[in-house]
């Protein structure tokens, strides 16, 4: 619903203040870092997707909406699988290869501002 986007959520979005809050400071951090905030969650989206003892693997659901940010998208997925590998889950910060030691650490960064927020897991009605 784009609260893990560089450019924030639509102002309807149904995150708390408190959520919208971490997400700016967030994506304030990974601009600095010269990177997205989409694509450190989206690598912490698809590596942590299957984690030992979960069972099957956990489908990924991104919305794209142009041919750039599908590009991007698999960008982000070969920086963390590369060509062919297998897709083995992660926790955040942990397993990847030295080449994105700047992404684990841009992950720990962006979880420890929602956790300091008091906002890391929580979720919101959708209507649905």
């Amino acid at each position: 619903m784009g609260l893990l986007r560089h450019q924030g959520p639509q102002p309807w979005h149904p995150a708390s203040p408190e959520t919208h809050a971490a997400a700016r400071r967030a994506a304030e951090l990974c601009a600095q870092r010269g990177t997205t905030l989409e694509r450190v969650a989206l690598g912490f989206g698809f590596a942590s997707a299957n984690l030992a003892g979960a069972g099957a693997e956990t489908p990924s659901v991104v919305g794209l909406s142009s041919v750039a940010e599908v590009e991007e998208t698999v960008s982000v997925w070969k920086s963390i699988y590369g060509d062919g590998e297998g897709r083995k889950g992660r926790r955040p910060g942990e397993g990847l290869a030295a080449k994105a030691e700047e992404q684990l650490a841009l992950e720990r960064e962006v979880v420890a501002i929602f956790r300091e927020s008091g906002t890391y897991n929580l979720g919101w009605d959708s209507g649905v």
